[in-house]
């Protein structure tokens, strides 16, 4: 299944925090914790992660990504369901 960056972030899938915060965050009081999003909607599946991790945590990131799309979504974080009947899954440091 191909992934695709989320709205706002560049080819390379990384977001500015705060740009990743005003699309994604449901509350502002926890802005600075939003690591990464996956959103499925149909058959379209689209990630972000924040672009101000050091390497080594950005690494894991991306492996928790792939492992929650090659599980079928099933081994990742809490979700939620979106207005428009898709699922965004968000990671916090």
């Amino acid at each position: 299944m191909g992934v695709q960056p989320a709205a706002g972030a560049g080819p390379d899938y990384r977001i500015d925090p705060m740009q990743m915060a005003q699309k994604f965050q449901p509350t502002s009081g926890i802005v600075r914790l939003l690591r990464a999003v996956v959103r499925i909607d149909g058959t379209e599946v689209r990630a972000a992660v924040v672009s101000d991790l050091g390497d080594e945590e950005e690494n894991k990131v991306f492996r928790k990504i792939v492992r929650y799309v090659e599980s079928g979504f099933r081994d990742g974080p809490g979700y939620r369901d979106t207005r428009d009947g898709g699922r965004i899954a968000l990671w916090y440091r």
